[in-house]
């Protein structure tokens, strides 16, 4: 069983707290990084509230909540090399059917969707961006070598199935979107 808590979902800040609350988590259809599914950031409430700002012109609540499923539910990006190389074989395959178009990341998970019934299966998608939010800091290995580690990486979670969240409860802010 594998368990990411904490993860934070950033939602608008509209209604009531009880409402939001009834509600749930949001499920996002439209411009998607990685399908349809309940996105939230993995580990660093600082993404919340970057997106927050940067989405919701400051006017957000965040969500808390862990995310549970089995190993082999999770299409992981991030943290798998298998999953990795599966979406580099498709992506290879892909440019060769389609030699003249840029791919993005949807139309290489839509084409697994499409053509996979394991894939179709999984309840979550993992993956991490080069975003770096003004509180990130890349940290050279090496002085004068290229490579760097990003103080607080952009991991998403894409949860497919509601049942893997557990315990979504929203967060007090303070009147600066700080937790209290």
């Amino acid at each position: 069983m594998l368990q990411f808590d904490p993860v934070f979902q950033t939602k608008d800040n509209r209604g009531t707290k009880e409402l939001r609350q009834r509600l749930g988590p949001i499920c996002s259809s439209h411009n998607t990084w990685l399908g349809k599914g309940y996105y939230f950031w993995d580990g660093h409430i600082e993404l919340a509230q970057w997106w927050g700002e940067r989405h919701y012109h400051g006017n957000y609540v965040i969500c808390q909540a862990c995310i549970e499923l089995e190993k082999e539910m999770l299409f992981d990006l991030y943290g798998n090399t298998s999953d990795q190389k599966v979406f580099n074989i498709v992506l290879q395959a892909l440019h060769k059917k389609y030699p003249n178009q840029q791919l993005t990341v949807p139309a290489v998970l839509d084409d697994m969707n499409a053509h996979s019934e394991e894939f179709r299966k999984m309840k979550a998608i993992r993956a991490s961006s080069e975003h770096c939010i003004p509180q990130a800091e890349r940290v050279k290995y090496i002085d004068g070598q290229y490579g760097t580690h990003l103080t607080i990486p952009a991991i998403q979670i894409c949860a497919k199935d509601l049942n893997v969240i557990k315990g979504y409860d929203e967060l007090p802010l303070d009147n600066t979107n700080h937790v209290v």
